[in-house]
This record gives structure tokens, C-alpha cells and sequence, in this order.
């Protein structure tokens, strides 16, 4: 509503001042109180991102390098199990001229999996409670076999890695690390290497997963630690008359983890002026310890069909040329080296020259096994590319998926063109049947771009039917040439805008970001120095002591104290390099758009309650009042009520009228058809309408002389039994 006195407009001033100040108080104090957290710095510490990058970077080559070992295994153990000189007249795709890793590696021929696998219809289906009350009928199993997942698309790391659940955000990585190796019994286990990869966090309740990658004794081992932990009190097990129990063998699939996460440093004690003083009053660091689950499964791979259209043949040597773009573009972004690099494959394979098209399709699926397992990129999931190792095996995202190709897609697109109508629209009969085009896709993203592999075919909102099966397909191959023309459009504007030329020193971010990642890491190295004057006193006799409170050491010169405070004191220093992180993180918060904070709730009144509203905006967030557009809403629901209402009472009246006249003879029949009769030329029927508006008062007498009332028969006495 318009305002019309100054003092609506100052209310109105003064209610947006208050949003704008508890907007900006809310998002500065989830900045200060995620400013540690290991998930928030790898967001907006540009040294962190650089780090991952560098991380990401020496993945990729191990894997290219594993990937590449693989295929010359596979290429030795093919030669030596090679008894005959293959004929050159031998036809094409022949699994025997191609070694195992190419064979494993190949995405033709997917099938459609029924949604039911025990009951072949809904009639089926209706009646399972009947068939499972029969514990001896035979069950019915599909004639389809699942779909086989391609060895060669699964990454190397895969059997080596835990899953770890529901970790909240104060949880750092170190200290999952910090724990795991504490459940390890291995005489390695502390110098063992490790990673540790976390999936981005969830916006609802900020918790994430993340993948503990060791060795394969070493996971076993944390594995029987956490479930010998997990049983109830082993009290008898000591006791040498013990018989071992399914129980004790028993791994479930989950473990609980305890991981101790007072400090995100890993301090015991508080410095209190940065030189190692006591707080005035006396106060310690909370203890603080939460539960994650360790999974004891392995990290699985689902794996997923296409439609017709994006299976066709008539793509593959689109989709191949596509793909060696994609991976030569990204091997000069991540400097990947020539001989592991995808060319260097292709003609390891004798797949870079192909000719039959077989070759053809092998070629491209070795391309796209190479962009997933070494650049973690899902071409036909939109060419969506991941940073973050542990984004690409979360279930949730479209790198954890592999997508097969329809068998016989042809012959499928052949049959459906065949069975078209003459204008153009399929029968209905064919759409979302298993095996057909206008199956819905298989595809499952959450992002835009995995859209590409999306297959719609219903009505619209009007009612209109489906576009027609050439113009259905058409979408399909235009969403897919869109992602990938989007991704190489992409990678060519970095390359021109972030390539140095330097192979010792390449870009890997972006160049203001790897700019200020250096200037971080050396403000890093400077602390060091200052933070161990800042903890060393010198005695009188030249010799050095600690400076924190609960220390006070003693030693004969500086370099041994230097020695102690890096071994004995190290958390400190590390919380005092991250204090060179906070600026440049405040800089990247302050002008992101859209941030990871939960929503605001707004009281909108009695009628609406409260409701969420996102915080938006770089430099003055805001978020909206959802009050208005709420009232907007409601009075729009009621006028459309109003009208309804008024819309039946018309009609309720315009029947009236009519039954009116007919009753009175206008329509030339008596008062019992209402008009409706022979002579009144229309059809002959009882009107048996009653209007329970229309109240009518009736007497109604009520006599009760007439009713007979049985009486009850009086109980017969029972004797007592005398007690001899």
C-alpha cells in the first residue's frame, strides 16, 4: 500500500535499518563461528583452494599413471595368452583381439531394469503379501541380468578407501585422522600415509562425508579394532573356556567412531597474550567428543542407463571427438604429463587411428574413463566437473555414477518412428515402457547441466501432448552438445585468461587466487620465526626456557628449546598461521552472492507464523520479508473463493428460476416430472432433489404406552457348599 505520512515512511526506514544490521550481525557471526572449521577454510581460504588444487592435481596423475599401468598389464597378459596371429580378415569387435582393460572398459550394451524384479506386472505386484505367506513357492526372478559395472571406470583408490558419516562441521580433518590412526594396531600406522577427502557440506545441517584413504591392512585392521569396540563387555573373552560366538565375527555395516574434538587446533591449555601467559581467571578448554560411523562397506558405484537417442551409433563419433577435446584441454590446465596423458593411451591401445567401429567406440569409452577417473568429469552427466575428490564418491552427485549406453538404440528408434502416427506424436501406448526412447532417462543429477541426459514425455499443463519423437530427441542431443560446448567454451576462456606458460609454476585456480594463496603461505613462514621469540625467556646463564604457563621447561641453549616448542608445541603454531588466513577470507565472504548459511525465520503474525527467508546480497545482505507477498497471496486465495462462491450461487439461483417455471407449467408437463416430460418435449424423469437449506418444522408425538418393556428375570440363588 502507498504510504502517505511522513511518519509511515520513517517506520518504514527504520524496519529496513534492522534488517539490514541483524542481516549483517547474523552472517558475520556464522563467519566468526565457522572461521576454523576445516570445510569453511577449503571454501574461502584461497591458500586452502590453492592446496586442494595442488591436491587434486597429484591425484589425477596417480590415477593417470595407475590407469595407464593397468592397460599394459592388460596389453601383456593378451599377448601371452595369444596363441594364433589374428587374421586380418578377423570381423570387427572381436573380444579376443582386445585385451581385458579395453573390453571391461566398454559402455554399449545397457539394459533397461524392470522396477520390480520379482513381479513381471501390477497385478503381480498386488499380490506379493499372498505369494510370501507360502514359504515353499518357488520365487520369480527377471530374465534380465543387471547391468555389470565397467571395471575400468572405477577408481584405483576405490578398494583402499573408508567411508565416514555424518561428520559435523566443528570436526576437522585432522582430527578424523587424529582418531582413525589411534584405532590402528599397525607398528605403521603413524607414519603411514594417509588422505583424507570430504564431500561438500549439506546446506540443511551442514554435516558432510569423508573418505579415509590407507592402505588395505590398515583399513582392515581399523576395521576389527572399531567392531571388537563396538560389542558389549568382553569380560569372558579372557577366560580360557571361552567358545567363540557368531557374534564376535559378525562386521555390521556401520561402526562408531569417537572422535575427541575440543579444540580445532588441538590445544589443551588457552594462551592468553600469544607468549605463552596464563589467563587471568583460571579457565580450560572444554573437553568435547562426538560419534561418527565408519562404513564398513566399500564405496559403491551405481551405474545407470541412457535413452535411445544418446545411445544411437550416429553419435559416437561426435561424442569421441568431443571427448579428446575435453581431456586435452583439461591435461593442459592440470599439467598432466605426455605419457600418461590420453593420447599417449589411445596409441598404447592402437585406438588413436581407428577404423572399424568398434575401434570407434572404444575409443571414446577410454575417453570417457579417463575424464572420470583422472579429471573427475561425468561426460554424459553434463561434463560437470568436481574439485573435490570426495564430491565425486558422494551418492548424491553425478560423478558417483556410470552411464551405459542402450542396447540395440537403433533398432529401438526404428521401431518407434515405425509405430508413430501420421502427424507425428507416438502412441501413448509406447512411452515409459522399458526399452523404448520415451523411457524416462536414467540420468539422476541435481545440477542443471545433467539435464543433458534427461528424457521427458507427458503431458503439459494445457493438456497438449508430448513434442513429437524427432523433436523429443532433438532436445535430448541439444541439452548434451550444449554441456559439452559449455565446458570447452569454459576451459578455453581460463586457458586464455590464466595460462603463464609456466610448467614449474602453473595456475591452477585462478590467478588472483594462487596469487593470494602465495602471498598467505609466506606470511606463514614468517610467523614462525616471531611465534618462537615470542615463547623462548633467556635466563642469565644463557639458558632457555618455555614461556607457556603449564611448561616452563628448561634447556641449555635456544636451538634445543626451538626443538621442544615445534615437537611439544606445535598446535599453537599452527593456530597462529591460521590468523593469516582471516583477512583474505573475510574479502572472498564479504562478496559472495549466495552463502552456506541456514535461512532467517521471519514472524509473519498468528495467521502465517514463521517463515524462511535466505539472506542474500556481496556487501549489504538483506533478506526479504516474506509478510507481504504472503498477504498478496491470500487475498488473491480469497478472491478467487469469493468468486467461486458467487460463480455456485449463480447457478444454484439459475436453477431455481428454471425449476420455477417448470413447476408452473411453463415447460408444458405437470408438477411431478418438473417440465421434464413427453409433452414438454424433453425426456421423462423423477425429480428427486432435496434441499436441506429448506428447514420444515414437523410435530411428532411420541407415545410410549404401546412399547412393551421386558422386565429382568430375577437370578436364581445358588446354595453354598458346606466346607467338610
Amino acid at each position: 500500500p502507498e504510504m502517505k505520512t511522513a511518519d509511515d515512511i520513517e517506520v518504514v526506514k527504520a524496519y529496513d535499518d534492522y534488517r539490514k544490521d541483524y542481516c549483517l550481525e547474523y552472517i558475520r557471526t556464522f563467519f566468526n563461528q565457522h572461521i576454523d572449521d576445516s570445510w569453511f577454510r577449503q571454501m574461502y581460504s584461497p591458500l586452502e583452494r590453492l592446496r586442494r588444487a595442488r591436491k587434486e592435481q597429484q591425484r589425477g596423475r596417480l590415477e593417470a599413471g595407475e590407469m595407464k599401468k593397468q592397460l599394459e598389464e592388460s596389453l601383456g597378459s593378451a599377448a601371452a595368452r595369444s596363441t594364433a596371429v589374428v587374421n586380418a580378415t578377423q570381423s570387427d569387435g572381436d573380444d579376443q583381439a582386445k585385451c581385458e582393460f579395453i573390453t571391461s572398459c566398454r559402455l554399449g550394451g545397457g539394459t533397461r531394469q524392470p522396477r520390480y524384479s520379482d513381479y513381471d506386472s501390477v497385478e503381480k505386484r498386488l499380490d506379493q503379501p499372498l505369494r510370501s505367506a507360502n514359504k515353499n513357492a518357488p520365487k520369480q526372478k527377471s530374465s534380465q541380468k543387471p547391468n555389470a559395472l565397467p571395471k575400468s571406470h572405477t577408481f584405483s583408490m576405490l578398494s583402499r578407501i573408508l567411508a565416514i558419516h555424518d561428520v559435523l562441521p566443528y570436526v576437522t580433518n585432522d582430527q578424523l585422522v587424529t582418531a582413525l590412526r589411534l584405532h590402528c594396531s599397525l607398528k605403521s600406522a603413524r607414519s603411514e600415509h594417509v588422505e583424507l577427502y570430504s564431500s561438500s557440506v549439506s546446506t540443511q545441517d551442514l554435516t558432510r562425508t569423508a573418505y579415509f584413504w590407507c592402505s588395505e591392512a590398515m583399513a582392515q585392521d581399523i576395521l576389527a579394532q572399531l567392531n571388537q569396540l563396538s560389542r558389549p563387555s568382553a569380560t569372558h573373552d579372557a577366560q580360557s573356556n571361552h567358545i567363540p560366538r557368531k557374534d564376535d565375527t559378525h562386521l555390521p555395516d556401520f561402526l562408531e567412531l569417537e572422535v575427541e574434538c575440543s579444540d580445532v587446533y588441538g590445544r589443551s591449555e588457552i594462551d592468553a597474550d600469544g607468549k605463552g601467559g596464563q589467563p587471568e581467571e583460571p579457565e580450560k578448554i572444554k573437553p568435547r567428543k562426538i560419534t561418527v560411523r565408519v562404513s564398513t562397506k566399500s564405496v559403491s558405484t551405481d551405474v545407470k542407463v541412457l535413452s535411445a537417442s544418446l545411445s544411437s551409433i550416429k553419435r559416437i563419433p561426435k561424442d569421441r571427438q568431443s571427448a579428446i577435446e575435453l581431456a586435452a584441454l583439461l591435461d593442459k590446465k592440470q599439467r598432466t604429463p605426455d605419457d600418461i596423458a590420453l593420447p599417449a593411451m589411445l596409441r598404447l591401445a592402437s585406438l588413436d587411428n581407428p577404423e572399424s567401429s568398434q575401434d570407434v567406440a572404444d575409443s571414446l569409452d577410454l575417453a570417457v574413463a579417463y575424464l572420470r577417473r583422472v579429471h573427475l568429469v561425468s561426460f554424459y552427466g553434463g561434463c560437470q566437473r568436481f574439485d573435490n575428490f570426495g564430491d565425486a564418491l558422494n551418492k548424491n552427485s553425478a560423478g558417483s555414477t556410470v552411464h551405459l549406453r542402450l542396447k540395440n538404440a537403433d533398432e529401438i528408434l526404428e521401431e518407434a518412428q515405425a509405430r508413430a502416427v501420421p502427424n507425428g506424436i507416438p502412441p501413448t501406448s509406447t512411452a515409459g515402457t522399458p526399452g523404448s526412447s520415451t523411457a524416462p532417462e536414467a540420468v539422476a543429477s541435481s545440477t542443471a547441466p545433467a539435464d543433458a541426459a534427461a528424457n521427458v514425455n507427458v503431458k503439459t499443463e494445457t493438456g497438449e501432448p508430448s513434442p513429437t519423437k524427432e523433436q523429443e530427441k532433438d532436445l535430448l542431443e541439444q541439452r548434451l552438445d550444449s554441456s559439452i560446448e559449455k565446458a570447452v567454451g569454459d576451459l578455453k576462456t581460463w586457458l586464455e585468461a590464466n595460462d603463464n606458460g609456466d610448467e614449474s609454476n602453473p595456475i591452477l585456480v585462478d590467478r588472483e587466487t594462487d596469487q593470494k594463496g602465495i602471498e598467505i603461505e609466506s606470511k606463514e613462514k614468517d610467523t614462525e620465526p616471531d611465534w618462537l621469540d615470542n615463547h623462548t625467556i633467556i635466563d642469565e646463564d644463557s639458558r632457555a626456557r618455555c614461556s607457556f604457563h603449564f611448561c616452563r621447561k628448561l634447556f641449555k641453549d635456544a636451538t634445543f628449546l626451538r626443538k621442544h616448542l615445534l615437537k611439544k608445541h606445535s598446535e599453537y603454531l599452527k593456530a597462529e598461521r591460521a590468523n593469516c588466513h582471516d583477512q583474505y577470507m573475510m574479502e572472498v565472504w564479504d562478496m559472495q552472492q549466495t552463502r552456506p548459511v541456514p535461512p532467517i525465520l521471519v514472524n509473519c503474525g498468528k495467521t502465517f507464523g514463521t517463515v524462511e527467508s535466505t539472506v542474500l546480497g556481496t556487501v549489504t545482505p538483506m533478506a526479504d520479508d516474506p509478510e507481504p507477498e504472503l498477504w498478496k497471496r491470500e487475498e488473491e486465495r480469497r478472491k478467487h473463493e469469493e468468486m467461486e462462491a458467487a460463480a455456485r450461487r449463480d447457478r444454484y439461483e439459475a436453477y431455481q428460476r428454471s425449476r420455477g417455471e417448470f413447476d408452473n407449467g411453463g415447460g408444458g408437463g405437470n408438477g411431478n416430472d418438473g417440465g421434464f416430460s413427453a409433452g414438454g418435449g424433453g425426456a421423462s424423469r423423477n425429480r428427486n432433489f432435496v434441499d436441506v437449506d429448506d428447514m420444515k418444522e414437523e410435530k411428532v408425538e411420541m407415545a410410549f404406552d404401546s412399547v412393551p418393556i421386558e422386565m429382568p428375570q430375577p437370578k436364581k440363588k445358588k446354595k453354598k457348599r458346606k466346607l467338610l
